[in-house]
């Protein structure tokens, strides 16, 4: 989802020819790529134990997988 968040943003300063929308981009992106490590997949972790260290090994962080993930 943020992904796809990034990309729609991306795209509305394309579209209003906009380097505020495009800051805010970089900034979400930025604000993001600190966030998920340091609070998301250490919540994840404590949660799930060794089968979400087993997901995030095989799962990209932030560009999908173009094939399916058979456990």
């Amino acid at each position: 989802m943020i992904t796809g968040v990034i990309l729609v943003l991306l795209g509305e300063s394309i579209l209003f020819n906009s380097w505020l929308v495009f800051l805010w981009a970089l900034l979400f992106l930025v604000g993001n790529l600190i966030y998920m490590p340091l609070s998301e997949e250490k919540g994840l972790e404590a949660r799930f134990g060794v089968s979400y260290l087993e997901y995030r090994e095989q799962v990209p962080c932030w560009i999908p997988r173009l094939r399916r993930w058979d456990p």
